[in-house]
């Protein structure tokens, strides 16, 4: 599967930050908003889009999270190498996955989220083996339907009520692939769920079992008390046959 990656210089390089990459792959998803920066050495290197986690450092700062990088070293050197390459000589630059195939491998991992929250999941999915996406939603809208939202990044653009405006890291480019892409992700996120529920209920069974295996305590008012006259006669010693009666006066 060919992938085509294409650059654009910011028209103001500021604070090193010197221009954009998108990769699509197999003309059917795109990854944007890769970012193109000059080190100290005046020397270009790629940044993945990224976000905040709630995690953070030794310095108390937040630990990142890229939205979208790829997984194997020689995926890596071929994607920044060929987005350098296009950002230097302004032209798309194809490279090939190797896979053959002309759509791209798909592979979802899905976690459930515990609540009653509109997000029951969030997936990833890895592209030929090379390149991956993460934060994808499983959202449920009011009607109870399943849906698959992209990770986004809040723009420096405001709608008509002043709200700021939101665009996808990575999106489909075609309605086929898109319904393919999203059919399999819930399909995960069901699977998940169904093994999530499993495991609920073999907890659940276990814990039964080991209750009617556990002895049983008389629960009644009635043996509490038998019990309790018994350990108070075991407790009394017995008289012995030599034992002398002391009359009463």
């Amino acid at each position: 599967m060919e992938a085509v990656v294409r650059t654009n210089p910011y028209a103001n390089q500021e604070n090193g930050k010197m221009g954009v990459a998108n990769v699509t792959f197999g003309e059917v998803f795109k990854a944007r908003s890769m970012n193109i920066l000059k080190g100290r050495n005046d020397e270009l290197f790629v940044s993945m889009p990224s976000y905040p986690t709630r995690k953070v450092d030794e310095n108390e700062r937040p630990i990142f999270q890229d939205y979208c990088h790829p997984v194997t070293k020689e995926f890596r050197e071929q994607l920044y190498g060929a987005i350098l390459e296009s950002f230097k000589t302004g032209q798309d630059v194809t490279i090939d996955t190797g896979t053959g195939k002309d759509e791209p491998d798909i592979e979802v991992t899905v976690v459930p989220i515990e609540g009653d929250n509109s997000t029951k999941a969030l997936a990833r999915v890895c592209i030929d083996g090379g390149f991956v996406v993460n934060n994808i939603s499983i959202k449920e809208n009011k009607d109870g339907e399943l849906f698959v939202s992209m990770p986004s990044i809040k723009t420096t653009l405001t709608d008509e009520n002043g709200n700021p405006e939101y665009r996808d890291v990575c999106y489909c480019t075609s309605k086929e692939f898109r319904e393919q892409l999203q059919d399999k992700i819930i399909t995960a996120y069901r699977e998940a769920k169904d093994i999530a529920m499993d495991a609920v209920d073999d907890k659940a069974e276990k814990k039964d079992k080991d209750a009617e295996k556990a002895p049983k305590e008389k629960s009644s008012i009635r043996g509490k008390i038998k019990d309790g006259q018994e350990k108070v006669a075991s407790a009394v010693p017995k008289p012995t046959e030599n034992a002398k009666v002391t009359p009463e006066r």
